[in-house]
């Protein structure tokens, strides 16, 4: 799930896109402004990059907590009495459709 974490928002926006358009960025009148939403784009990509993080935190455990799950209700050789090396033929079926 999404969270905003801020928002920016500009009056005047013809202005200010003149000035980019005309290449002001550094211009001592303009330059606040710009260094401003070069602060927010850093802002926003730490969230991004601190989002991703929690998901993919997240995201090991849930597959972690599935293949435990899995693991446990599978019994394995030792488990099962029934059940030996010794009784695993591979292949076996390919015998019985040749003939």
């Amino acid at each position: 799930m999404a969270s905003i974490i801020g928002a920016i928002a500009t009056s005047h926006t013809p202005t200010i896109g003149f000035a980019k358009d005309r290449r002001l960025e550094n211009d001592p009148i303009w330059k606040p402004i710009f260094d401003a939403y070069e602060h927010m784009r850093a802002i926003e990509e730490a969230a991004k990059a601190k989002t991703r993080a929690v998901r993919r935190a997240g995201q090991r455990r849930r597959d972690h907590a599935a293949l435990e799950k899995l693991a446990s209700a599978q019994p394995t050789i030792g488990q099962n009495p029934t059940a030996s090396t010794t009784a695993i033929e591979p292949f076996d079926e390919l015998d019985d459709l040749s003939s």
